[in-house]
């Protein structure tokens, strides 16, 4: 219909968001989004060493009129064949997602947004999915014992998901004219509304079919299947190229200033075997915008943050930057007889805190 050879796909661009795991991929006149966040949950217990990969698929009303807000049986069906092709396969490595088997694994989530349909929304998902997947970088954790610290990106370098191969979807729309049967390579949306069947393959570089989606009434010979196969092995090859040549071109960029993707604090879940490495324990804890102004607030939160297992260091961070605070005061604006009663005054605020330490090291 739009003048292209049947087995030539459309325009395929490729962008990505202002954080890791956000990637826009536009297939012709169809544009999807696709988001990953990662999470901290308990695993199966049948499975304790195993993480997961979730897929979901919202259809925005703006994206087609047909759409609406609530989830459709097109969106399911989209979001199964994108996660039979990415997770059924074993393209991730669900077991590098695990923390402490039995008790703590990593949850992936990917949630793709259709923006604008204009035919072959599973390529296209797929695409973004697969892309948004590589961009992504989960943070760092270290385990010690029972102690696990989950690091910030600002401290270690946050980790990449482990996959095998990258799986990539292609659909054929399927027509039937004077008993004989065509294949047409990336339908569009009029395209699809005209067909009488279609088949998605979804297949790796190296020629490892993946997953097989027919849908529709049309038979499909083997030799026109065979044919197909073979097609869609080398666009997936040509794909996969264009994803790892975006994806230096966006890692070796001087405006790369990305945060990790976290839909939760993963100290929350841990509860007082998780600390944050490098950073102040009452900003990781979502304290941050509380101010300390005397000895009776530290007191309070300790006594509040008795559980969480923070209120020593709280209390600490408290009183040090009391002392430093006093401390400048005489440094600069006190009087010579203040200045000089300094020393005293300093020994007893040192024996003060001390004592505090240990009470706060009892409760």
């Amino acid at each position: 219909v739009d003048g292209r050879n049947p087995l030539d796909m459309r325009t395929v661009r490729v962008e990505f968001g202002t954080r890791l795991g956000t990637a826009q991929v536009q297939l012709g006149t169809t544009r999807v989004v696709a988001c990953i966040t990662g999470d901290i949950v308990a695993p199966f217990p049948d499975r304790p060493t195993e993480g997961f990969l979730n897929f979901f698929v919202d259809f925005s009303p703006m994206a087609a009129p047909e759409f609406e807000a609530k989830p459709s049986d097109k969106s399911i069906e989209v979001a199964r064949v994108v996660e039979r092709g990415i997770r059924d396969s074993g393209a991730l490595d669900t077991e590098a997602l695990c923390i402490l088997a039995g008790e703590k694994v990593w949850s992936i989530r990917c949630d793709v947004h259709v923006l604008d349909h204009g035919g072959n929304l599973v390529d296209c998902a797929n695409l973004a999915a697969v892309t948004a997947l590589l961009h992504f970088r989960r943070p760092d954790v270290t385990v010690m014992g029972e102690t696990v610290t989950v690091h910030s990106v600002t401290d270690m370098q946050p980790v990449p998901l482990a996959l095998h191969h990258i799986p990539i979807c292609l659909t054929f729309a399927a027509f039937c004219v004077d008993k004989e049967e065509y294949t047409l390579l990336d339908p569009s949306l009029k395209e699809e509304e005209v067909c009488e069947g279609s088949i998605t393959l979804t297949l790796n570089m190296h020629k490892q079919i993946c997953c097989i989606q027919k849908a529709g009434g049309l038979a499909v010979k083997i030799e026109q299947l065979l044919q197909n196969a073979q097609v869609a092995s080398l666009k997936a090859e040509q794909l996969t190229d264009l994803i790892k040549k975006r994806l230096k071109e966006d890692e070796e960029s001087p405006a790369r200033l990305h945060l990790s993707v976290t839909s939760s604090n993963p100290i929350d879940v841990f509860g007082r075997v998780v600390t944050r490495a490098g950073a102040a324990v009452a900003a990781a804890s979502g304290m941050a915008n509380l101010e300390l102004k005397d000895d009776a607030d530290a007191d309070r939160m300790v006594d509040e943050n008795t559980d969480s297992g923070t209120s020593t260091d709280i209390k600490s961070s408290a009183m040090d930057q009391e002392d430093d605070t006093t401390g400048g005061l005489a440094d600069d604006g006190a009087e010579p007889s203040k200045a000089m009663s300094a020393p005293a005054s300093g020994s007893k605020k040192k024996k003060k805190r001390a004592s505090r330490k240990k009470k706060a090291t009892q409760k």
